[in-house]
Formats: structure tokens, C-alpha cells, sequence
């Protein structure tokens, strides 16, 4: 009798440990970002060029795993897509000249953590650079422009690994965020492409 009333107990069990958090905390990969949702935006050039600068460097500090500049060149090759009007319309550059990411332990805010050194709080500085060059057919520069995104997050010491990354992945779609309108202006509204 003991059995048959063990038997629900133990199958609803089962269907409950097979959820999606559940399997993130189990290892599982986090979903990853490709930038899909990005509106794309027609450029009125012949070709867009997307280059990192020799004096970036892949950044991994911390925990950190993404380097910023792949996740720029990514959103980049989504956003932008050439479409030329006529023959030698020149080009658009764009040069990531600045992808890093800083990182800094922080004590506690509380006077009794700090004390007894508990609850420590890991932050990260990401710093994106880009500049957009309209160039003509001979690879003069017609017009320059430099964009810089700045973002700043916090992680606690006691925070798990999934929500590390979700932070992670919410502070870069954050800086996209900021940067996405900006791209936009200065392509449509200053170098009228």
C-alpha cells in the first residue's frame, strides 16, 4: 500500500527536476548573443568594412569569458549592410579601437561584513570605441565620427555561475542598447549614407 502511494510522489518528483532553470544551474550553456533582433540599416556605400584595431587585446579578467571586441564585430556585421547605388561610392569603415574590460573587487557596503571580509562584490568595466569613416573610392576619408559606450555592473560574491552570466549577457545587450540609436544617427543624420 506503502508502494502505490510513494509511486505519484516519486514520478511528479521527476517532471519537476526537468526545468529550464534547473538546467542552466546544471551546466548548461547560457543562450548566446547574435545580435538577430538588431534592425538592420542599409548604408548607401559600395562596401562595409569591419576591422579591429592591432592595439586591442582580448580582455579575460575575473570570470570574464567574452571578449567585447568578437561581440562588436558581431553586432556590427548585423546592423550594417552595404547597399550601393551606383559604382565607387566609397566605403564605410568601422574601426573598433577600444574593447576592454576592467575589473576590481569591492568590500562589503556593510560595516559588519567588511569586518569579518564577507560579501564581496566583483565589478566590471566594459569600455567599447568605434569609429565610423565614410571613405571615397581612394580610400580618403570624407567624414569621421568616434563612438564610445561606457557600462559598468556588479556582481556579488555569493551570486552562482547563471546569474554571473546572465549579468554579463544583460550588461552587453545593455551597451548595444545605448550604442544601437547613436549608429543610427550618425550614419543617416551626419554622413547622410
Amino acid at each position: 500500500m506503502k508502494f502505490y502511494l510513494l509511486l505519484p510522489l516519486c514520478v511528479f518528483s521527476l517532471v519537476a527536476c526537468d526545468r529550464p532553470a534547473a538546467r542552466l544551474q546544471h551546466g548548461l550553456p547560457m543562450p548566446t548573443q547574435t545580435f538577430e533582433h538588431v534592425e538592420r540599416l542599409p548604408v548607401a556605400v559600395s562596401e562595409v568594412a569591419i576591422v579591429v584595431a592591432d592595439s586591442v587585446k582580448k580582455t579575460y579578467v575575473g570570470d570574464y569569458t567574452v571578449a567585447l571586441d568578437e561581440r562588436a564585430k558581431l553586432y556590427f556585421s548585423k546592423k550594417l549592410e552595404e547597399q550601393p547605388v551606383y559604382v565607387d561610392q566609397g566605403r564605410l569603415v568601422v574601426s573598433i579601437e577600444r574593447a576592454d574590460v576592467k575589473y576590481a573587487e569591492k568590500e562589503s557596503t556593510h560595516s559588519v561584513f567588511k569586518k569579518i571580509g564577507v560579501d564581496h562584490v566583483n565589478e566590471y568595466a566594459m569600455n567599447l570605441s568605434v569609429r565610423l569613416e565614410h571613405q571615397d573610392a581612394f580610400g580618403r576619408a570624407i567624414y569621421g565620427r568616434q563612438l564610445n559606450v561606457n557600462k559598468v555592473y556588479n556582481v556579488s560574491e555569493h551570486d552562482s555561475p547563471v546569474m554571473r552570466e546572465q549579468k554579463r549577457f544583460d550588461a552587453i545587450e545593455t551597451m548595444f542598447e545605448i550604442l544601437d540609436p547613436e549608429v543610427t544617427r550618425v550614419i543617416r543624420g551626419e554622413m547622410t549614407l
